[in-house]
């Protein structure tokens, strides 16, 4: 594709956003940059890659991979960003619920999306919990400790 007379922009066959998003910045030597601005914390993209690779080698340890479903209900953290990236990165499907809404609402999500693992965060986890006997199809729940508070 052509931007232009001066721009080409060349689109991958395969294209992971994942490592478009971060490890290219950080090849191209930006891995000190800042990524992200949360609160008064900065993460760079380093940062951002090293937590999500973290958070990506338990969903591995899970079992999820190619085309799995993970179900995210999580503030906007970090740790949001992470579950989003890693999920993309090993090639899964990843799926959000909001964090204000109830177990009821919960429990028609995990049964409708029926995910491989469920990534939670302290406000969240009691309301997952309450309903995840009474689920057709039982997963992981991932709990996340925030890092960034």
């Amino acid at each position: 594709m052509t931007w232009g007379p001066e721009i080409e922009i060349v689109i991958p066959e395969n294209l992971n956003l994942t490592t478009y998003y971060l490890e290219e910045n950080i090849t191209r030597g930006r891995g000190d940059k800042i990524a992200v601005y949360y609160q008064d914390k900065r993460y760079t993209f380093s940062d951002l890659c090293n937590l999500t690779n973290r958070v990506g080698n338990v969903l591995k340890e899970l079992g999820v991979g190619f085309e799995d479903r993970i179900l995210l209900i999580l503030q906007d953290l970090p740790e949001w960003l992470a579950g989003w990236y890693d999920t993309m990165k090993i090639g899964g499907v990843a799926t959000h619920a909001y964090t204000y809404l109830l177990p009821s609402d919960y429990e028609y999500f995990l049964n409708y999306v029926r995910p491989k693992v469920v990534i939670v965060d302290p406000t969240t986890l009691e309301r997952v919990r309450k309903v995840h006997e009474g689920l057709i199809f039982h997963r992981a729940i991932l709990a996340i400790k925030e890092e960034s508070q």
